[in-house]
């Protein structure tokens, strides 16, 4: 059995068998920022798969070492644009600090997105700047208690013209909204994933995505909080409703609703 490194670096001898086969030498190669992810019979792994000391019996054979990228279980050292997810494993954790008023929020990195983990509370009356917000132009948030209102328990509650920061399509998605530069609001589409990740609303409440229901606002006052979940989209559903996901302790769900409700925020890594 000839071992090669495919891309890896160290020296492996060839090994020989006796008539029955018998167990492969452990692997001693290594790669810079990649893990050793078991052996194949084909330098792409599109052949047959042999992990770390299994078992070969067999003709002489070339065995290609295959590699996965090395990843953090940790999410941290980040103002606003934490880049690429790909080095951070699923469940990875950590914190973000949103650099326009220094709030720290948790944050973890479920199936292919990073998500915050707590509902975003940038103040209402805030001028938003597209060198640390997510809009093309200078945007100021309604004025507290109208159509944003802040809680410091659970979070911003903020209409979708509002969480979209002006823009509220009629259709598809939001270009720009209220998350950090380097941040945006989830789409329909990120909430079905997150749901294909967690099936209902049991498994999201142990899940790292889960953080205090904050329920909705509207005119003056906030219902349901403490027991429903309630967060806006960035896709539309038509000009007066856009999708929201919601879920309680035993339920999960897409649905829509009138624009001016104030929900939660939360935002996703670009």
């Amino acid at each position: 059995v000839t071992f090669d490194a495919n891309g890896g670096t160290g020296t492996m001898s060839a090994q020989t068998l006796g008539e029955f086969g018998g167990v492969l030498n452990s692997n001693t190669f290594t790669r810079t920022n990649y893990d050793f992810n078991g052996w194949n019979t084909a330098a792409d792994g599109s052949g047959t798969s042999y992990a770390n000391g299994a078992t070969y019996t067999g003709p002489s054979i070339t065995l290609y070492a295959q590699w996965k990228l090395a990843c953090s279980s940790t999410i941290s050292g980040y103002m606003q644009n934490i880049g690429a997810t790909s080095s951070y494993c699923d469940g990875a954790s950590g914190t973000m600090t949103d650099s326009r008023d220094n709030k720290t929020y948790t944050v973890a990195k479920i199936g292919d997105t990073i998500w915050m983990t707590k509902n975003l509370n940038i103040a209402g009356g805030t001028t938003l700047t597209s060198a640390k917000s997510n809009v093309s132009s200078n945007y100021t948030l309604p004025a507290p208690n109208t159509e944003v209102y802040n809680d410091t328990t659970y979070g911003g509650y903020y209409s979708y013209v509002a969480a979209t920061a002006g823009t509220e399509p009629s259709s598809g998605d939001s270009t720009y909204d209220i998350c950090p530069k380097g941040w945006k609001l989830p789409s329909q589409t990120n909430y079905n994933a997150l749901m294909s990740t967690y099936t209902s609303g049991e498994t999201l409440i142990a899940a790292p995505w889960y953080g205090a229901y904050g329920g909705s606002y509207l005119e003056g006052s906030t219902s349901d909080v403490g027991l429903y979940g309630n967060y806006w989209s960035s896709t539309a559903y038509n000009s007066n409703d856009a999708y929201y996901f919601y879920f309680g302790s035993s339920f999960a769900g897409m649905f829509h609703l009138i624009e001016v409700i104030g929900l939660s925020v939360r935002c996703i890594a670009q």
